[in-house]
C-alpha cells in the first residue's frame, strides 16, 4: 500500500508448497525466486537404484559412495592448493624467488597433484566397475520410477488421489524386502556363502532401519539411509565385490528380478485401485498396462538396434551390402511390437462415435496402414467384425489381421466399434498383465489393516450414502470380542474439542480405534486435525502398535493434502459393505 516498512537486511522469507503445479500471480512471481524441488523421472531411478543396490549388494554402495566422497574431496583439495597459490602470489610484495612459503606451497602442490591424479584415474576405473555390477538391478528401479509418476498424475482425475514420494518409497523398500528368509527375493540368498560383514551390516539394516520407518512413516528411505556407518574396510578393497557377483548367475537375477518386478507392480496397483472410485478403476488398470507395454518396448527397441549397430560395424562388406544389412534391420525394427506416438495420439482424440469420412480421413493422416484395415473391414461384404459380438476376440484369432499389435486391435475397436471399447480394454489388460489387474476394490478390511500402522490414519472414501460405521464395528468385534475399543465420533460444528479430548487419551491407552466420521462437514476443523495427527510422529512419542485413526470423507478440496498422501486411502461403497456384513 505504498507504506514504508523498515526490516532488517538479513530478514528472508521461506514459502513451501505441496501442490504439484501451483498458480502465483504475475505481480508475485516478479517479487520472489522460485525453486523447483520436485523430483525427475530419471532422478528418482536413480535413488531406487542405490536403494536396491544397498538391499541386495551392500558392499556396491558403501564402495561407490566412498569413491564418490574421496574423489570429490580430492578436486575440493586441488581447488584449494591452486586458490592458496593464487592468494601467495597477488598479495605477494617480495621478489617471487625469495618467499621461501611459496615455493614449497608449490612443491606440495605439484605432489599432491600427482598423487590426486593418479587416485582419481583409480577410482574412476572403479567407479565403472562398479556402475557396471549396479545396471543389473536398473530394471527394476526403472520400473518403480515409472509406477510413481504414473500414480502421481491421478491427482488430475480427483483431488483425493494423492500419493506421496515418502509413502512410495516405503512401499518400494517393503517390496524388496521380505522378513521372512525362506521366502525372501533377494540375490544374496543365492549365494552359498556370505562375507560375515556383510550378514552383519544386513542384520542391523533390517532391524534398525524396518523399525524406524514402520514407526515413523513420514522418515524418507534416503534419510535414514545417509545416517548408516560405512564399514571402511569394505571401501577400500573390489575383491568380494567380484568374487560375490560371481556366484550369481544371469539367469538366477533375472528370473529374480522378474519376480520382484512382477511384486512391486501388483503392490502398488492394490494399494493405488483400493483408493480409486468405480469410473476410474479401469482408467487406471488400463494406463498402467499401457505405460508399462511402451516403456518395455522402448527398451527392447533400444538394445535391439543397439546390438544391430554394433553388428553392421563389425561386418566387411561394400557400401551396397551395408545398405541391405541397414535395409533389413529397419524391417526387423518395423516388425517390433511397440505403442507408437502417433498410435497413442490417435488413442487420446476424441473421436466421435460415428463412422464417417472425416474419422477415416484423420486416421489416415496419422496412421495410413491402420486406415487401411478399416477400409478392409468397413468394406467386407460379410461384415463378420461387425456383427462379431467380442471384436477383440475376432482381430486377434483372425488371421488375416495377425500382424496387428493387440494395441492396434483396440484403436480399431475405439474407430469402428466404439460402443464395446470399455469390454475390449478389459480383455486387453486381462491378456497383458493378468485378470488380477482388473479388481473392483479390497476383499478384506483385513487386508487394509494390515497395511496400516498407529502413525498413519486410514482414509475412508465415501460414495453418496455410504457410511462404513456399522462395518467398523463388526470388524472391531471380530478382532477383540467387542468394540469396547472403538470410539465413534459424527464431526460436525463443535466436535473439535471432544476430538482433541478423545485423541489425547488413545495416546495415553493400549489399543484404542477412534473413528471420526464425515471429515467432510467439518472443514473448520481440519488445518486443526492435520497438526494433531502431524504429532504422532513426534521425536519420543511412542504409540501403542494396535492404535488406529479411522477418517472418513466426501471428496472435499478442504481434506488436508498432507494427511491425504500420509494415509491409506479405501474407497467404500455399499455393495462392499454390504458384501462384508453378509458374509460375516
Amino acid at each position: 500500500n505504498d507504506i514504508d516498512i523498515e526490516y532488517n537486511p538479513n530478514f528472508r522469507v521461506y514459502f513451501i508448497t505441496q501442490l504439484n503445479n501451483p498458480h502465483f500471480l504475475p505481480d508475485i512471481c516478479i517479487r520472489v525466486t522460485l525453486i523447483n524441488f520436485t523430483i525427475t523421472q530419471n532422478g528418482l531411478e536413480h535413488q531406487l537404484l542405490s536403494l536396491v543396490v544397498l538391499n541386495e549388494e551392500p558392499h556396491l554402495e558403501y564402495e561407490r559412495k566412498v569413491l564418490l566422497e574421496t574423489m570429490a574431496q580430492d578436486l575440493k583439495s586441488l581447488r584449494d592448493f591452486e586458490d592458496r597459490t593464487l592468494e601467495m602470489l597477488t598479495t605477494s610484495e617480495q621478489h617471487l624467488l625469495d618467499r621461501h612459503d611459496l615455493i614449497d606451497n608449490l612443491t606440495r602442490s605439484k605432489i599432491t597433484s600427482d598423487e590426486i591424479a593418479n587416485r582419481y584415474h583409480e577410482n574412476e576405473s572403479n567407479e565403472r566397475q562398479i556402475n557396471l555390477a549396479r545396471q543389473c538391478y536398473v530394471s527394476l528401479a526403472k520400473r518403480g520410477s515409472l509406477l510413481y509418476f504414473l500414480i502421481n498424475h491421478l491427482s488430475r482425475l480427483n483431488i483425493m488421489y494423492q500419493f506421496s514420494l515418502t509413502w512410495f518409497q516405503r512401499t518400494f523398500h517393503s517390496c524388496i524386502l521380505d522378513h521372512d528368509s525362506t521366502r525372501r527375493m533377494s540375490m544374496t540368498n543365492l549365494s552359498n556363502e556370505l562375507d560375515p560383514l556383510q550378514r552383519l551390516t544386513r542384520q542391523r539394516r533390517s532391524s534398525s532401519l524396518l523399525s524406524s520407518l514402520i514407526s515413523s512413516p513420514r522418515q524418507s528411505i534416503s534419510e535414514e539411509l545417509t545416517r548408516e556407518q560405512i564399514p571402511i574396510n569394505l571401501t577400500r578393497t573390489r575383491h568380494n565385490t567380484k568374487s560375490f557377483v560371481s556366484t550369481i548367475t544371469p539367469q538366477q537375477r533375472a528370473a529374480t528380478l522378474r519376480l520382484m518386478v512382477d511384486r512391486l507392480t501388483y503392490t502398488i496397483y492394490q494399494l493405488v485401485s483400493w483408493s480409486l472410485f468405480a469410473e476410474h478403476q479401469l482408467l487406471f488398470s488400463f494406463l498402467l498396462t499401457t505405460t508399462i507395454e511402451r516403456e518395455t518396448n522402448n527398451d527392447e527397441k533400444t538394445r535391439y538396434m543397439a546390438t544391430a549397430s554394433d553388428i553392421i560395424q563389425e561386418e566387411e562388406g561394400g557400401d551396397e551390402q551395408q545398405q541391405q544389412q541397414q535395409q533389413h534391420i529397419n524391417e526387423l525394427e518395423a516388425k517390433l511390437p511397440c505403442i507408437t506416438h502417433d498410435e497413442w495420439t490417435l488413442f487420446m482424440s476424441p473421436l466421435l462415435s460415428t463412422i464417417n469420412e472425416d474419422k477415416l480421413s484423420f486416421v489416415n493422416d496419422l496412421l495410413a496402414s491402420l486406415y487401411s484395415v478399416c477400409q478392409h473391414l468397413l468394406h467386407d461384404t460379410n461384415q463378420e467384425f461387425f456383427k462379431h459380438s467380442n471384436p477383440y476376440l475376432y482381430l486377434t484369432r483372425h488371421d488375416h489381421h495377425s500382424r496387428l499389435s493387440r494395441f492396434q486391435c483396440i484403436l480399431i475397436i475405439k474407430i469402428l466399434r466404439p460402443e464395446l471399447l470399455l469390454p475390449s480394454i478389459s480383455q486387453y489388460v486381462a491378456e497383458q498383465m493378468g485378470s488380477k489387474f482388473l479388481s473392483s476394490g479390497f476383499d478384506d478390511i483385513q487386508d487394509i489393516y494390515t497395511h496400516s500402522s498407529p502413525q498413519a490414519p486410514i482414509i475412508l472414501l465415501l460414495s453418496s450414502g455410504t457410511d462404513p460405521t456399522n462395518l467398523l464395528l463388526r470388524f472391531a468385534k471380530e478382532t477383540r470380542g467387542s468394540a469396547s475399543h472403538l470410539d465413534v465420533i459424527s464431526l460436525g460444528q463443535g466436535q473439535g474439542p471432544k476430538v482433541e479430548e478423545v485423541l489425547s487419551k488413545a495416546l495415553t491407552l493400549k489399543g484404542r480405534w477412534i473413528f471420526l466420521h464425515n471429515c467432510h462437514l467439518s472443514a473448520s476443523f481440519m488445518p486443526r486435525l492435520r497438526v494433531l495427527v502431524n504429532n504422532f510422529s513426534k521425536p519420543g512419542l511412542e504409540l501403542d502398535s494396535q492404535f488406529r485413526l479411522f477418517l472418513s470423507t466426501k471428496p472435499d478440496v478442504h481434506f488436508p493434502l498432507e494427511l491425504l498422501q500420509l494415509g491409506l486411502k479405501v474407497r467404500f461403497i455399499n455393495c462392499i459393505i454390504s458384501k462384508y456384513l453378509s458374509s460375516h
